[in-house]
């Protein structure tokens, strides 16, 4: 497949979305779609030209996950346990549990993100 309706398809979905949000927060139909027009603007110009990988899930339900995860292995869920349940590898779970551990003091504001979560 063409990266060129590939690529249109995403700035379009970024328009799209963006507008959505706005529309959601009380703004405007025309002013909304200014905005998310705007912002797929910003992604092209600020991205254009590179190549990137988006994961399929976004960081939000990521970080949710993590959490649990991370919450499960503080409580002596073994990797193997938690790959099972989660539909992940050993080694991913090796992995986030490592991250925690080189982040450490990042990760003690689990409690906000999980109030701003729900």
């Amino acid at each position: 497949m063409k990266m060129s309706p590939r690529r249109n398809a995403l700035l379009a979905g970024v328009a799209r979305t963006v507008a959505e949000a706005a529309r959601a927060h009380g703004v405007a139909a025309d002013i909304a779609e200014q905005i998310g027009a705007a912002a797929a603007d910003e992604v092209a110009q600020d991205w254009g030209g590179q190549i990137i990988t988006i994961p399929t899930d976004f960081f939000y339900r990521i970080a949710k996950r993590d959490i649990r995860i991370l919450q499960e292995i503080a409580e002596g869920a073994s990797p193997h346990e938690i790959a099972k349940r989660y539909n992940m590898t050993e080694v991913a779970v090796r992995k986030l549990r490592q991250r925690k551990e080189l982040r450490g003091a990042h990760l003690r504001q689990i409690s906000f993100i999980e109030e701003d979560a729900t």
